[in-house]
């Protein structure tokens, strides 16, 4: 290449900046080749230089470049340095000797397409090319010899794109191979239909369009679609569907949509994903055929009604990752007759069990600390409830139209909502709840039947 005529084209540069650009750009080349490191902007680097060439030209044609006049040897030595060592280190070799990998260092040419569009713009490989014009202007100027030293710089570097071009292609074809394809917008699978969620990178499972004759009302939901992982079961997915009967979830399930099973009242038997973090609103209502529920430790949330008026029902387990029971969530669940409470439940919600009319006990774990109203309202047969140390507050009419006859207070109560225990005629007090003899009773606003004998530290009283 004519370093000289290149460094005419670049004559208008402070060669103070050139230099310690130079000096700093190599320190940073040896450092990427040490930990052979491709470089992603090299490619990058030898076309924005030839534009700046040509915008150089431009400059100067209508300008006198002085600077290059006085500085000619200086700046010559440093544009020559950049160069060699910059735009064309591969003829080089490492400190230590070795020939340096251009696989390596360089951005595989053939993934821009800009290299490519760029050549063919200049028509280069073509007769007459705007690379031959160059390289063949006429004139004895200094505007004659910078667009042949343009040229020859295009030139060269078409040429290196074209040596590196094959070899940079097969190694990007090999590549090419081990990546997944792209993930199919909508899969239609065993009688179901599944999409690609963009934004979590899974599938999940729209909807159940029909259950298969062969599976015997078994619906398998895969772990995987073509090496994606299946998610999430959408809203609605297999809402009313009266041919299912059991269902089996992968681990790879994080969550279910809202009324996502609702109605399914064949369903008698559910495998849930061990990693499932969360039940939507009314997801498995009046699934009547189910008789038992054991979720797994991993759900942390629960939303309303989610197993409501599943009247078959008779036995949950609740994870021990839970900390509310919602609003209704077992509501109407009348076959009910045990409940395992999970260790971490704070919060038993509004109407939570009510109307479970075969629910005979219940005990709380040692750190719910609220019972909202209506909780266990309606639940006829409730004739025993052991309440935590850790209770503060419970809510209006919590166990209100129940059996319960007697009941111990915790000492820690702070709040008794009105006719929360209508049918409890024997009550318990601690030593903290005295007042309630005189502040409560004599003020009508009941929360025991009206009859009821409440024992306090300071003796007996009456409503």
């Amino acid at each position: 290449m004519k370093k000289v005529l290149f460094v005419d084209a670049v004559g208008m540069i402070d060669t103070d900046l050139l230099e310690s650009y130079t000096l700093m750009d190599q320190r940073l080349r040896n450092h990427q080749i040490a930990k052979k490191r491709k470089s992603k902007r090299y490619l990058v680097t030898l076309l924005a230089a030839a534009l700046a060439m040509l915008l150089c030209v431009a400059l100067l044609v209508t300008s006198l470049p002085l600077i290059y006049v006085f500085n000619a040897e200086k700046i010559n030595t440093a544009v020559s340095e950049g160069v060699e060592n910059i735009l064309f280190p591969l003829d080089k070799e490492t400190d230590d000797g070795e020939d340096i990998n251009p696989e390596e260092l360089l951005i595989n040419w053939v993934e821009w397409e800009f290299a490519a569009e760029f050549f063919n713009a200049l028509g280069a490989g073509t007769d007459d090319s705007v690379i031959d014009q160059l390289q063949s202007m006429q004139g004895n100027g200094l505007v004659g010899e910078s667009m042949q030293g343009l040229g020859d710089f295009l030139k060269r570097l078409y040429e290196y794109y074209l040596e590196h071009k094959d070899e940079l292609q097969g190694e990007h074809d090999n590549n090419a191979t081990d990546q997944p394809d792209t993930p199919d917008a909508t899969v239609h699978l065993n009688g179901c239909t599944y999409i690609y969620n963009t934004y979590w990178n899974y599938y999940e499972l729209q909807s159940v369009d029909y259950i298969s004759k062969d599976s015997r009302g078994t619906l398998h939901i895969p772990d995987e679609i073509e090496g994606i992982p299946v998610g999430e079961i959408s809203r609605d997915a297999c809402r009313n569907n009266k041919d299912l009967k059991k269902l089996i979830m992968p681990d790879s399930i994080e969550s279910i949509g809202i009324h996502a099973f609702s109605g399914c009242e064949n369903l008698a038997e559910i495998t849930f994903s061990n990693q499932l973090k969360s039940i939507g609103e009314t997801a498995f209502g009046s699934c009547h055929a189910l008789t038992s529920i054991d979720l797994p430790d991993s759900i942390n949330s629960l939303g309303e009604k989610v197993f409501a008026n599943c009247q078959g029902l008779e036995y949950v387990s609740l994870s021990d990752g839970l900390e509310k029971i919602s609003k209704g969530c077992f509501g109407g669940c009348t076959s009910l007759v045990r409940v395992d409470m999970g260790a971490s439940v704070k919060v038993i919600g509004e109407s939570a069990f009510a109307s479970c009319s075969s629910l005979e006990s219940v005990e709380f774990p040692n750190g719910t600390s609220v019972i909202e109203l209506y909780a266990f309202a309606y639940c006829s047969q409730l004739q025993s409830v052991t309440l935590p140390e850790t209770l503060t507050k419970i809510g209006e009419y919590a166990f209100s139209e129940t059996a319960l006859q007697q009941v111990k207070i915790p000492d820690c109560i702070l709040e008794l909502g009105t006719a929360a225990f209508d049918t409890v005629k024997y009550v318990e007090y601690g030593d903290t709840m005295m007042m309630w003899c005189s502040d409560i009773w004599r003020s009508g606003d009941f929360v025991f039947a009206e009859e009821a004998t409440v024992k306090c530290s300071d003796g007996e009283c009456y409503a």
